[in-house]
């Protein structure tokens, strides 16, 4: 009775264990029928909604870079022109040149100003569209209260705060039309490096707006922005926007229309999920601080705002087969009754399957944990252990491993003699500087090659003796993809020549050099004569080859420790270190003529062109970039009034 009653619980326990895998298969196998292609397009519709607001995030928070960048070139630019022992002329002809330039040249801002240290305007520039004016002493404001002043006094030399996306507000009033403003603030030095004012940006946030709209065409759903309080900044109508300003809007903002969403997204950074409101896909706008760079952000306290991708639950949802449900019942009837009869014949074959389970789950953890190279040495770096993935990745057998030290195989040779003194005092102590945290290097294989590996390591106490044990993962392809990122953010695409951030970048830095330790330093202008016609005549395309053939011109006629950029469309700039007046002027003609024999072999044929050049020189005084590039810039155009084809020294 006991082994006919176990028997039958047997049958039961194997029959449930075929029926309902089988039974959620046949289920799972019509609704795949039924949603298949729905199930599909919205995988699409997720990956693209994620493409879209990471496309946006990565281009907002590259633009709110560059003009970081602006903030603090500018404030450094104010600092350097400040008369020693005069800290309070703010406002001194030469800045305000300098700010009329920018302004003229960039339409992103609609207010340049100067505050001294105690929040009174000493200088605004209001850039209207047509028109750039200087604000009259009756027009300057005290902005004593201002958030972003209040920040800006507080941070550092040399780094910018960066304040909320907020509605502009003139003389107490919101400004009509709407104006979303956000400002950037860095501080003003004098030469006894005394904080003495602030530069203060207003970035035009409907250019950023703009942008996200133009984006939401591109979407399944809507674009929204929101901030970290859940108001909209981008709402779905333009009525319930900017409700944390508007006090009549308050009541209408994301997080009271979708309270669950809400809530997860203010637990992480980006993300995407599904709840009743539809699908959600955001991510934060942040711009952090980056490697090697001299710009030191500071953001408000208001948190960063999010886009949000929003698609509704209406283009989700995938026509489920009602039709199909009296068959599938049937189908199950038959299964159940299958199963119960094969279950018998399960038993002793489940046994066998049990252990080979077991067997495979163990061989798959293996493998898993073998993803890495996994070697372990003694304190005389001697190795221990040897993994198959480090034979892979190193090209050493163990056998080969284990006849010689660890560091000595895979190290470069002028590393060894500080490895050695590492290795003593790890014996020592069990310290060293690779424990503790992740640890990148380059290394070498069998063959010699080399290759990126991030190295994690535990010391272990064994007997008194010091060991370790360590994990190394190839990432040579993430270095070499972070080094083409590097290059993208900082090359012009078309000609392969420095970009204009990064040549002013790098041309401020030789500048800096110069005024620290003396000597001449030159500049030169130039851009394509009549390159518009060239454009009408022929197409941008051909165009692009006449100044890829420029450029190689260019690059051949001048030294490999002069800088050569793009800056503009056709505009083009070279930094002479240590080069006199007359010396540039001769460098210049020597491109000049070069050019002018030199042809693009295009697609439209054999186009010639010339180039006119301006040319300047800071000898003996202290040199400044956006002054030099401005009197190379009036001397080239004097070139081009002049009949072209020329060089004019400034």
């Amino acid at each position: 009775m006991g082994d006919n009653t176990k028997n039958l619980k047997t049958r039961i326990w194997e029959f449930l264990k075929l029926f309902i895998p089988l039974a959620l298969v046949l289920v799972a196998f019509v609704g795949f029928l039924a949603n298949g292609k729905a199930k599909g397009e919205n995988e699409r519709l997720k990956a693209d909604e994620r493409n879209l607001v990471q496309v946006e995030k990565h281009v907002c928070e590259t633009d709110l870079a560059a003009h970081v960048a602006d903030a603090a070139f500018l404030a450094s630019a104010v600092s350097l022109l400040l008369p020693k022992g005069d800290s309070t002329d703010l406002a001194n002809l030469k800045i305000a040149n300098i700010f009329y330039d920018f302004a003229k040249r960039c339409n992103v801002y609609s207010q340049l100003r100067i505050l001294d240290e105690f929040g009174i305007e000493r200088l605004r520039v209001n850039c209207q569209p047509g028109s750039i004016t200087f604000a009259s002493t009756k027009e300057l404001q005290t902005k004593t209260h201002s958030e972003y002043f209040l920040h800006g006094l507080s941070i550092e030399p040399g780094a910018v705060y960066v304040s909320p996306i907020e509605l502009n507000r003139e003389s107490g009033r919101l400004e009509v039309p709407f104006n979303p403003t956000l400002r950037l603030a860095s501080p003003i030095t004098d030469p006894q490096g005394r904080t003495t004012g602030l530069v203060v940006l207003n970035f035009k946030g409907s250019a950023l707006f703009d942008r996200m709209r133009q984006a939401a065409g591109y979407s399944s759903g809507q674009i929204l922005l929101v901030n970290n309080e859940g108001y909209w900044l981008i709402g779905p109508d333009p009525s319930l926007e900017w409700g944390h300003s508007i006090p009549e809007r308050m009541a209408h903002n994301f997080s009271a229309i979708h309270p669950r969403a809400w809530s997860r997204i203010q637990k992480q950074s980006q993300g995407q999920f599904i709840t009743d409101g539809g699908l959600f896909t955001f991510a934060s706008l942040r711009i952090q601080n980056r490697p090697k760079s001299y710009v030191v952000i500071r953001t408000g306290a208001s948190g960063a705002p999010i886009i949000i991708s929003l698609v509704p639950e209406s283009e989700l949802a995938a026509p489920w087969t009602g039709q199909v449900v009296f068959g599938t019942v049937f189908s199950l009837l038959v299964l159940a009754i299958v199963c119960w009869f094969w279950a018998q014949s399960r038993v002793t074959r489940q046994t066998i399957e049990e252990n080979l389970r077991n067997r495979d789950n163990m061989l798959t953890a293996v493998s898993l944990s073998t993803r890495d190279a996994i070697v372990e040495i003694d304190c005389h770096d001697k190795i221990l252990f040897w993994s198959k993935a480090a034979e892979d990745m190193f090209g050493y057998t163990e056998e080969e491993a284990r006849q010689g030290r660890f560091h000595e195989l895979i190290a470069p040779e002028q590393y060894h003699e500080a490895i050695a003194k590492g290795m003593d005092r790890f014996a020592q102590t069990g310290r060293g500087v690779v424990f503790g945290g992740r640890s990148e290097f380059t290394v070498k294989r069998k063959d010699g090659s080399e290759l990126s590996v991030e190295v994690e390591v535990v010391p272990l106490l064994d007997g008194g003796h010091w060991r370790a044990v360590g994990g190394l993962r190839d990432i040579t392809k993430r270095k070499l993809a972070e080094k083409r990122l590097r290059e993208m953010a900082t090359t012009d695409a078309l000609t392969g020549l420095a970009n204009r951030r990064f040549f002013t970048e790098l041309a401020q830095a030789e500048i800096n050099r110069t005024n620290r330790y003396g000597g001449p330093v030159s500049m030169i202008m130039f851009d394509v004569d009549r390159f518009k016609k060239v454009n009408d005549t022929f197409g941008h395309d051909v165009g692009d080859e006449v100044l890829k053939a420029l450029c190689q011109t260019a690059a051949k006629n001048i030294r490999d420790v002069d800088l050569l950029g793009r800056i503009g469309g056709e505009e083009f700039a070279v930094l002479l270190p240590e080069t006199g007046s007359g010396a540039a002027a001769e460098v210049a003609e020597r491109l000049r003529a070069a050019v002018e024999k030199a042809t693009a072999h295009t697609t439209a044929g054999e186009i010639g062109f010339t180039i006119s050049l301006g040319v300047t020189t800071c000898g003996g005084e202290q040199a400044d970039l956006a002054k030099m590039l401005k009197t190379a810039d009036d001397a080239m155009y004097q070139a081009k009034n002049d009949g072209r084809n020329l060089v004019r020294v400034a």
